[in-house]
């Protein structure tokens, strides 16, 4: 039996769910199957299927690439509509024992 996820790991699950359905979303504008794709950006067709899918253990290094084969507007994607400053930016706890504490702004 799996363990469930903690808040943030439901966090990275979504992010890495809506970065996916970009990359589909524009994949399939370009008209290239998951194949072709795959072949076009040097990586497995079953690593494309696990980040359509959203699936957060897939390495960012990679996922980002197809993001960029893709040209996929990663604000848009992460629903970014303007830019951050750092001060918004709630602090990420390092472990899951700080995890209770509410998020402070830096």
């Amino acid at each position: 039996m799996e363990r469930a996820q903690t808040p943030l790991e439901q966090r990275a699950a979504a992010l890495a769910g809506r970065v996916g359905q970009a990359i589909r979303a524009r994949r399939e504008e370009m008209r290239m199957t998951q194949a072709d794709f795959a072949v076009a950006t040097g990586v497995s067709r079953h690593f494309i299927i696990d980040v359509e899918n959203g699936n957060p253990r897939g390495q960012i290094g990679l996922m980002l690439l197809l993001a960029q084969a893709a040209r996929v507007d990663l604000n848009s994607a992460l629903g970014i509509s303007s830019p951050i400053a750092a001060a918004d930016i709630p602090d990420i706890p390092d472990s899951e024992e700080d995890s209770n504490e509410p998020a402070t702004p830096r």
